[in-house]
């Protein structure tokens, strides 16, 4: 039976490294908030991946420039 929850493997040398680090029975508590910052930045990297975006052109100091940026402003609960 299925719940219909989608479950995204992030499967990243650094990722691994951080979560390592979280692991650890020898990691400083001060470390530990290192990793786990680092890691958290990551998912959110991944989980944010396929947001819409609209094409958009910006003004330079050498001119304009195309660009991308979100189509809606994400909600994080």
């Amino acid at each position: 039976m299925s719940s219909g929850v989608t479950v995204q493997v992030v499967d990243h040398p650094l990722a691994a490294q951080r979560l390592l680090a979280l692991r650890d029975v020898g990691t400083t508590n001060s470390a530990f908030r290192a990793a786990l910052d680092d890691l958290g930045t990551m998912l959110i990297y991944e989980a944010t991946r396929h947001l819409p975006t609209i094409e958009v052109t910006v003004t330079t100091p050498l001119g304009p420039a195309p660009g991308r940026r979100l189509a809606q402003n994400p909600v994080v609960v």
